[in-house]
C-alpha cells in the first residue's frame, strides 16, 4: 500500500501488470487494462469539507507549507518550513482539528 495518488502511481507503475494500491488502500487497480475502484464504501466527503478552513488558515501563517488533496484524503505538509515553526504549527493545527 502506497499513501501516493492515483495519478501518480499511475504515472509510476501504471503499465506494469501488478496490482497498485493508492491512498493507503483506499483505491485498488487489480493489474493493467482494469480501472481504479474505490475500497470504501458509501464515503462520505464531508469531513474533507470541515477541515478546509483550519487548514488554509495554517499554511497561510506558515510559509513554504502546502495542502495536498487526495481522492479520498488531505494532507497537511510542513517539511519545507523552518523546522521548530512547522512543528509547532502542526501541533497547534491538530488541537484545532
Amino acid at each position: 500500500k502506497s499513501p501516493r495518488s492515483r495519478e501518480t502511481m499511475e504515472r509510476c507503475l501504471g503499465d506494469t501488470n501488478c496490482v497498485l494500491a493508492a491512498e493507503h488502500g483506499a483505491w485498488m487497480k487489480w493489474g493493467s487494462g482494469s480501472l481504479w475502484e474505490c475500497q470504501l464504501k458509501n464515503f462520505d466527503e464531508a469531513w474533507l469539507k470541515e477541515i478546509q478552513n483550519p487548514l488554509e488558515y495554517y499554511t497561510e501563517r506558515t510559509p513554504g507549507s502546502f495542502i495536498e488533496r487526495r481522492g479520498v484524503s488531505v494532507a497537511w505538509h510542513y517539511r519545507d518550513c523552518d523546522i521548530g515553526h512547522g512543528a509547532w504549527q502542526a501541533k497547534q493545527l491538530h488541537v484545532s482539528l
